[in-house]
């Protein structure tokens, strides 16, 4: 793994609180305590969200990983990733049991509790990339227009553009 990349994995594992030593009910094939996503899955989650944020509109850009590592709105989308998919895992492998009218389900609180994380975060995600979008695409024009002139303050008065 790319160290930018390696580091950013091991900030998604902060934020989430993704230790093997904290997570005492997920078990490996062997009974010891496990990471809920492999480095892989949180690999896979960076590369998506990467080009999905440098493909999504109002502009195309391309910057480098390094660069978004910095923005805490791609680690919202990152996360929701990871929730999004660890929701499917529950929700396939979930076998809800029932004794005397009381049901349990063991991995089904997951799912709720995922899926409605993941939907704010995807929220989070979206307002910040849309953010930065539009302040690219306002200094890639303010970069190559009449910035500070006449002529461009007399446009922002007559079209009512005021900052």
């Amino acid at each position: 793994m790319p160290n930018v990349l390696q580091q950013y994995t091991n900030k998604v594992r902060i934020f989430f609180r993704d230790f093997a030593a904290k997570n005492e009910l997920l078990e490996d094939s062997e009974g010891n305590p496990r990471q809920e996503n492999t480095n892989d899955e949180i690999k896979f989650a960076i590369e998506s969200v990467y080009l999905d944020s440098c493909q999504a509109p109002p502009k195309v850009w391309v910057k480098p990983l390094s660069e978004l590592q910095n923005k805490l709105w791609f680690m919202w989308g990152v996360c929701a990733f990871l929730l999004d998919s660890n929701t499917f895992l529950n929700a396939r492998n979930t076998l809800p049991m029932q004794d005397g009218g009381v049901e349990i389900n063991p991995e089904g609180y997951k799912v709720t509790m995922y899926s409605q994380a993941a939907i704010n975060l995807w929220a989070k995600y979206d307002a910040g990339l849309i953010k930065d979008k539009i302040r690219y695409n306002y200094e890639s024009f303010y970069a190559d227009s009449n910035v500070g002139t006449d002529r461009e303050s007399q446009y922002l008065f007559v079209n009512g553009i005021y900052y």
